[in-house]
C-alpha cells in the first residue's frame, strides 16, 4: 500500500518536472523559477511534521511519511530537480 501512497504523492511533482520537457515556453526564462518552486514542495514533503493537520487525524507525516520508500522518492526527485537547474 506505500508504493500506491508515496505514487499519488508524488503525482503532482512528477507531472510538473516533465512539464518544460512536453511544453513549448514563451520564456524560457521562467524555467528556473518552476524549478525552485517545485524544490520548495519538495522540502515541505521533507519536513518531520507537516505544515497542514486536521484534529483528530493522523497526517501523511504520521502515516508515511518516515518510510524508507517515500524518503528514498523524496530524494531522488530532490536530486532530480537540483540536476535540472545546474543545466
Amino acid at each position: 500500500m506505500l508504493q500506491h501512497v508515496t505514487r499519488i504523492t508524488f503525482y503532482l511533482v512528477t507531472g510538473l518536472l516533465h512539464v518544460p520537457q512536453t511544453a513549448a515556453w514563451r520564456r524560457p526564462a521562467s524555467l528556473p523559477t518552476l524549478s525552485l518552486r517545485i524544490l520548495a514542495l519538495l522540502s515541505t514533503y521533507a519536513q518531520r511534521q507537516l505544515p497542514y493537520r486536521v484534529a483528530g487525524v493522523d497526517s501523511n507525516d504520521v502515516l508515511y511519511a518516515a518510510e524508507p520508500s517515500y524518503v528514498s522518492e523524496l530524494r531522488a526527485l530532490s536530486a532530480q530537480v537540483r540536476h535540472a537547474l545546474l543545466l
